[in-house]
């Protein structure tokens, strides 16, 4: 439990830290290639919202169905824990929200 807890916040300022050089900098990487402001921005905040999307629906299925899963994997005579997924889908959900925050706030500031 010790080792979870030491995880916690060095794992959320990565996923941050990712989140924001990724969005932000896939903006700036498609204005140089050419793409305008506005296309930039939203192919940026799509692809974040993707990540976001799809760590957060995992992340609720990974909730109501964990001991199900878990039975299965089990059954299987698979090693897999519900807690391990959760968090690793948490850490996605937050990479995805700091990438939209981090391409809306690099359009705002090249002036788009």
């Amino acid at each position: 439990m010790a080792d979870d807890d030491n995880r916690i916040l060095p794992g959320l300022t990565r996923a941050v830290t990712f989140g924001a050089i990724g969005g932000g900098g896939l903006v700036i990487v498609f204005v140089v290639a050419g793409w305008s402001r506005s296309d930039a921005s939203a192919v940026a905040f799509s692809l974040a919202a993707l990540v976001f999307g799809f760590g957060l629906t995992v992340w609720a299925s990974t909730l109501l169905l964990g001991e199900s899963l878990a039975g299965m994997h089990a059954t299987l005579d698979r090693d897999w824990n519900a807690a391990d997924t959760q968090w690793a889908m948490a850490i996605l959900t937050i990479v995805g929200a700091a990438g939209m925050v981090s391409a809306s706030v690099v359009t705002i500031l090249l002036g788009g």
